[in-house]
């Protein structure tokens, strides 16, 4: 039998007028077939294809009336505070729109100032829209202002406040699109963007319950095909920019989550043939394109892209990727420095829009990176194949993904280029590190004594420094900082990070706690890591879990934990404390979900006295902590993604196999329960 046959799907319209795809194995191709011999029939096909759209989508909807949207629709009083949701409507494209373009933020800005006018006039919020439209809207504006304020709450402010709120505003937008009212884009779009706010408050299994609903829905609505194979049915450049943001960014957060929670992958890249934005387009740009996509953009390197642009001044296509700061926009001096929002106008070249999207167009090449990892390690035992020659291919092509991505950061440097990325140096750099210890974890599964488990020790250990290292640079006290809870230099982010650096990370909770449980294990069973060494990364990792309390609840028990390892470590340094000693067997972490709905009663904190000098002198770093100076920070700046990988089963999914090494070394040389670990 012949297996190479040339069976494919297609889009049609469904009953609410909107386009819909139908999968190749859902025998579209032979009703097609059968639908052309027929045409030249006198009586033509017969409804064919009319009999085959019925059967796919089943009995209609039964007739309803309006629904009624009010309660779940932003009203003039939510938008009292304009300025503080400025602030954050800003700092939300600033930070996270770049990594999650998915968005139109020209449009966006419109209608935010359209409705703070109408608040102001004493109107309906969104006068003379319709009730889906206003719908998809209030979804997008609440994920955003939950977003854009990095943990902090306000009187007024329509955020999310808990995973249950989020959730049932989802359910009423998915019923929207099921009672054909609404088009599965706008309903995606708005869908995404709750998953993204539940990322962000760390509250990850409900972002995995949306997420496996928006994957049904991206392949109803095509996502998965790239907009250029179908020329006739996507004629404008703008919406197949926007389809392949859209589906970009819902792969990139699927992947995160499904390596933090240790689940199979659901967006598989076998199924999937969407060129990467800013990539170039393998399937052709269709003739009505207003500029083709950079031909060289898959080399990855903006070096190789930047000789091939020197003649290219073709057009992009409006679609802008950041919107105007409104404060900025609405009466900045004329020569006044602009923020990293402003806007790229329609005159600018192909190449600028192409620059915008390069975080996105990196984190997407990760993301399929972190998947390969996740397959070729912790896919069913059943199945699991792999050898030393699968796992040198994915740590190449780590090593070209972080190896091009240096190079264009020190072409910024050399010749005065521009890069998007430039801001996200720090994101990447810890993201590189943490594939590495997931690569290397699977190897402390042999005997200690073997080489294979030596080498991925070295591997791990120096990743995890380096995480410790970059993030307490990161997060850590910085010139003209008012301390903790201080509102300046990022935006409105309560203090963390240094100016300039807004995007606080959900996954350094996770990244942390892996690289003390790294070094914490590499004291055990290497001679050659000494207390001092990895007492120096723990100390680091104190330090940034301070600063990560400052925007999530629920992390006590971390924190405890990292605090115990600093003290076993390094007990001088440590404020003597109170209570029973933990027991760090760590098996009650298996399974545990930090997150803000999470609020565990604790012992006290043991507060660290001597951080700070090394890294700007800042007062006050955790709560209730006092005399400075002591420190000494090093080089190089990260963030991070969640961790946890795939593989071992509970909450931490891989984290599993390095929390049982970490337990045979651990188990009765701290005896004692963990107080209130279980609570």
């Amino acid at each position: 039998m012949n297996v190479r046959t040339r069976e494919h799907g297609r889009f049609y319209i469904g009953p609410n007028g909107h386009r819909r795809f139908a999968g190749s194995a859902s025998g579209v191709y032979l009703a097609d077939t059968i639908r052309h011999k027929l045409a030249s029939h006198p009586q033509r096909d017969g409804g064919v294809m009319e009999a085959f759209i019925s059967q796919l989508e089943g009995l209609p909807p039964a007739r309803e009336e309006q629904p009624s949207y009010t309660p779940y629709l932003l009203t003039a009083g939510d938008f009292s505070d304009e300025a503080e949701l400025r602030s954050r409507f800003n700092t939300y494209f600033a930070n996270w729109h770049p990594l999650f373009p998915f968005l139109d933020g020209a449009y966006l800005q419109g209608v935010f100032k359209r409705c703070a006018g109408n608040a102001r006039a004493g109107a309906a919020v969104f006068e003379g829209m319709g009730g889906e439209h206003a719908l998809v809207l209030s979804a997008i504006f609440r994920s955003i202002f939950s977003i854009g304020g990095t943990g902090r709450a306000g009187p007024g402010i329509p955020i999310f406040t808990d995973s249950t709120s989020a959730s049932t505003l989802a359910m009423v937008v998915l019923g929207a699109c099921e009672s054909n009212r609404l088009d599965h884009i706008s309903t995606v779009q708005a869908l995404f963007a709750i998953e993204l706010s539940l990322y962000f408050a760390r509250r990850f299994r409900p972002a995995s319950h949306l997420s496996g609903l928006i994957n049904k829905l991206v392949f109803e609505a095509g996502l998965h095909r790239c907009p250029c194979r179908y020329p006739t049915t996507f004629d404008l450049p703008s919406e197949r920019d926007l389809r392949k943001r859209l589906f970009y960014s819902i792969y990139v957060l699927d992947r995160f989550l499904t390596r933090h929670l240790g689940a199979p992958i659901t967006l598989r890249d076998i199924d999937i043939d969407v060129c990467l934005p800013g990539a170039a387009e393998i399937h052709g740009e269709p003739p009505s394109s207003v500029g083709s996509t950079d031909p060289a953009a898959t080399k990855s390197t903006k070096r190789k892209r930047d000789k091939e642009r020197e003649d290219d001044t073709t057009p992009a296509s409006p679609v802008p990727v950041h919107p105007s700061n409104p404060q900025t926009h609405d009466g900045a001096p004329p020569g006044s420095a602009q923020s990293p929002t402003t806007p790229f106008s329609e005159s600018q070249t192909r190449a600028s829009a192409v620059n915008k999207l390069m975080p996105a167009f990196s984190l997407a090449q990760l993301a399929g990176i972190m998947g390969r990892i996740m397959e070729t390690f912790n896919g069913s035992r059943r199945w699991r194949a792999a050898d030393a020659e699968d796992a040198m291919r994915i740590r190449t092509e780590l090593e070209e993904w972080w190896i091009d991505f240096e190079l264009d950061m020190q072409d910024v440097t050399q010749i005065q280029t521009t890069d998007s990325r430039g801001r996200y140096t720090a994101l990447f750099r810890s993201l590189y590190n943490q594939n590495l210890m997931h690569i290397n974890r699977h190897s402390l599964s042999l005997p200690p004594e073997s080489i294979p488990h030596r080498n991925a020790l070295q591997a791990i250990i120096l990743a995890a420094r380096t995480i410790c290292s970059s993030l307490s640079i990161e997060l850590g006290p910085y010139p003209g900082s008012a301390g903790p809870g201080s509102a300046s230099g990022s935006g409105g982010s309560r203090g963390v990070g240094p100016a300039g650096i807004g995007l606080v990370w959900p996954g350094y909770v996770d990244m942390v706690f892996d690289a003390g449980l790294a070094l914490m294990y590499g004291t055990k069973v290497s001679a050659k890591l000494a207390d001092d060494r990895a007492a120096a990364g723990i100390r680091q990792a104190v330090l940034v879990m301070d600063r990560l309390a400052e925007v999530w609840d629920g992390l006590q028990p971390v924190v405890m934990v990292i605090r115990e390892f600093n003290k076993r470590l390094d007990p001088h340094r440590i404020a003597s404390g109170t209570g029973d000693t933990p027991d760090l067997s760590l098996d009650w972490l298996i399974g545990t979900d930090f997150n803000l709905e999470a609020n565990p009663s604790g012992p006290e904190y043991m507060f660290l006295p001597g951080f700070g000098a090394g890294l700007g002198g800042n007062s006050g770093i955790g709560p209730g902590s006092t005399g400075l100076g002591g420190m000494s920070g090093g080089g190089g700046a990260g963030m991070g993604m969640p961790g946890g990988g795939v593989g071992g089963g509970g909450e931490f999914g891989g984290n599993a196999d390095l929390l049982h090494s970490f337990n045979l070394y651990a188990n009765g040389m701290w005896p004692g329960p963990m107080p209130n670990a279980q609570s």
